[in-house]
């Protein structure tokens, strides 16, 4: 599956845009960053730090191979409609992906507070409103650890002085 969407994205820039892209040249190392993201699952033993900075880096790459799937998607479809322009097609192929990783990047290093609902019920009958605080998804393990959680727990404690912490979605990463 994998290989296959490289094979997509590279066949689309290649065909789109006229690039001399060998796809036999290419597969190598795309071979062996796969091959280093599922090694580096399966040997957690190796130091921690080393784990962590390889599981970021293929974790990376896997989000900008599939943001340019999906832009390379985009841009065949777009040439349906309109005239194949290697401008355009540079752009929604490679470049506004890169950027959404980058983005995608920063925006799960940082922490924030998305939202604060008000919920009112005939149910509780107190005239003290409960402050409930709503983790998802932390992925602790060997990217995120201690000071991560720690950072969290500092976060929730100071802005939200919560009644309650709910943690949903996938708290430990796969390396735990």
């Amino acid at each position: 599956l994998f290989y296959s969407i490289h094979y997509f994205i590279i066949s689309t820039i290649s065909t789109y845009h006229n690039f001399p892209f060998s796809f036999r040249k290419y597969s190598y190392p795309v071979f062996i960053i796969i091959t280093l993201s599922f090694v580096t699952q399966a040997s957690y033993s190796i130091s921690v730090k080393l784990y962590a900075y390889i599981y970021f880096f293929a974790t990376s790459y896997l989000g900008l191979i599939l943001n340019c799937s999906l832009g390379c998607l985009f841009y065949r479809m777009l040439t349906l409609i309109i005239p194949s322009s290697m401008f355009l097609g540079v752009i929604i192929t490679i470049i506004l992906p890169f950027f959404f990783t980058i983005y995608g990047i920063i925006k799960a290093r940082n922490i924030t507070i998305d939202k604060e609902i008000t919920i009112k019920t005939p149910k509780y009958t107190s005239t003290q409103p409960i402050k409930i605080a709503h983790l998802s998804d932390m992925h602790l393990g060997a990217v995120y650890q201690t000071d991560f959680v720690n950072k969290v727990v500092d976060i929730i404690i100071k802005k939200i002085n919560p009644d309650i912490v709910v943690i949903t979605g996938d708290l430990v990463d796969s390396s735990m």
